[in-house]
């Protein structure tokens, strides 16, 4: 849980927003890995008067989930926090007493495999979706889709579905490419960040010179994966019926 007086700097902090009634904007964004979520949360970043905070207990192999010491520490901040986050009962918790803004970001599902498979290869394997290593990455491409398809998809497909039914601004890797001024306005809406339409020009476009990779990002990629990953993942959605899964590329499920 942390030192102590990283507890108490914790809860002082929170205790003097709460008596102060002080209102500060806090943006989650709430992302499938290889969703261009590193440039939308960059652009956020660099509106005025914003900073980039990091509030997962931990990184790397480790399930990214909220740490409540860090919430609070950060609590009189104006922040924007991006995180591989799926929802949950403390999620939503932590949503209402920290004043988040949540901003849900997808990609269509097969184009993000085939984003996933080369980010292993040129890379890292490290997730904390499963225990990969470098011999997995020489694999060939139809077999590393396949380990993808059932070892990584499975918590995209979870992710997608936890977030079904939250009150939230939900975003598609297209229109962070396509669109990303009007991207960043909306969250500024949402988020009630007073900003005007230069600074969030000027945001994207320093966001785009610190990104350069991201300007390689293209849909369609995922049209190419192997036809048995394609089936793999399309067969995750039979376990929820009741949910469209269009927004990420999959048809309807079917029983």
């Amino acid at each position: 849980m942390g030192s102590p007086s990283r507890l108490l700097r914790g809860w002082a902090t929170t205790t003097t927003r709460r008596m102060l009634k002080v209102r500060r904007p806090h943006v989650l964004v709430a992302c499938m890995p290889k969703s261009a979520s590193s440039f939308l949360t960059e652009a956020i970043a660099r509106l005025p008067g914003m900073t980039r905070a990091y509030l997962a207990w931990g990184y790397g192999w480790r399930e990214q989930t909220l740490d409540v010491v860090a919430l609070a520490r950060r609590d009189l901040a104006r922040y924007v926090c991006q995180q591989h986050l799926r929802y949950s009962g403390d999620v939503g918790e932590f949503i209402d007493e920290y004043r988040l803004t949540p901003v849900v970001l997808t990609r269509n599902l097969f184009d993000a495999v085939a984003s996933v498979r080369d980010h292993f290869r040129n890379e890292s394997t490290e997730s904390p979706m499963a225990p990969l290593g470098p011999a997995h990455a020489k694999l060939p491409d139809d077999a590393l889709e396949e380990l993808i398809a059932e070892m990584i998809a499975p918590w995209y497909v979870s992710f997608f579905v936890s977030w079904q039914q939250v009150d939230c601004l939900r975003v598609t890797f297209d229109q962070v490419r396509e669109t990303p001024q009007d991207v960043v306005k909306l969250v500024c809406q949402r988020a009630a960040l007073d900003v005007s339409d230069e600074d969030v020009s000027r945001a994207v476009e320093a966001a785009q010179a610190q990104r350069p990779r991201y300007n390689k990002g293209v849909s369609g990629r995922g049209g190419a994966i192997s036809p048995r990953a394609r089936e793999k993942i399309i067969g995750l959605t039979r376990h929820f019926p009741e949910v469209d899964f269009t927004p990420i590329g999959i048809p309807h499920a079917r029983a």
